[in-house]
């Protein structure tokens, strides 16, 4: 527990107190939230820019343009509007939402995963983006869909349940200072 109380500071007041314990009980719900904003965003692009929302449609278009290149030929074409990231992308957010939701239902179940079977889930998504980066062969949206969905599903089951056991010591630690007669350590 030594690499817990390094976390959590035994100065702390009452307001960051709260704020540490709600983060440790719904960081899920964080995360989750986070990977739906990312999943619907290059949709709603597309949508508002068909609609004459060009000027929130060309913000969400800029954000994702610093994590995406937002090629047309190799994005989603949905409203006569390519959407804010590529196809490979929108697998990964939308892959990593579905299977955070799934995580969330099935959380009590999953053991983490090891890491070289996450390293093995990376490698189509490696070949496929490596080799038609280098001009060897022209991907396909389906390639780049399934490619990204097995990331998103490495990453996320790489990730959520080692956050789980991460988060389940902090709100141990939380709880054995503020209730130490709970605890047994009274």
């Amino acid at each position: 527990m030594a690499q817990t109380a390094a976390i959590l500071p035994r100065d702390e007041g009452p307001t960051a107190s709260r704020l540490k314990a709600w983060i440790a009980c719904h960081w899920l719900l964080f995360v989750n939230s986070v990977s739906a904003t990312f999943a619907i965003l290059p949709l709603l692009a597309p949508f508002l820019a068909a609609h004459g929302e060009n000027g929130i449609a060309r913000w969400i278009y800029y954000v994702f343009s610093l994590i995406c290149h937002q090629r047309i030929d190799r994005s989603f074409v949905i409203f006569h509007e390519k959407m804010a990231c590529c196809e490979r992308c929108a697998a990964i957010y939308t892959g990593m939402f579905l299977l955070g939701l799934l995580y969330a239902v099935l959380r009590t179940r999953i053991r983490q995963l090891p890491f070289w079977i996450f390293m093995l889930l990376t490698v189509p998504i490696a070949l496929d983006g490596f080799t038609q980066e280098f001009g060897l062969r022209e991907s396909n949206w389906e390639l780049r869909v399934v490619t990204g969905v097995l990331f998103a599903l490495g990453f996320t089951w790489l990730l959520f349940p080692r956050m789980e056991v991460g988060f389940a010591r902090i709100r141990a630690e939380l709880e054995r200072r503020h209730h130490p007669a709970r605890t047994g350590q009274a």
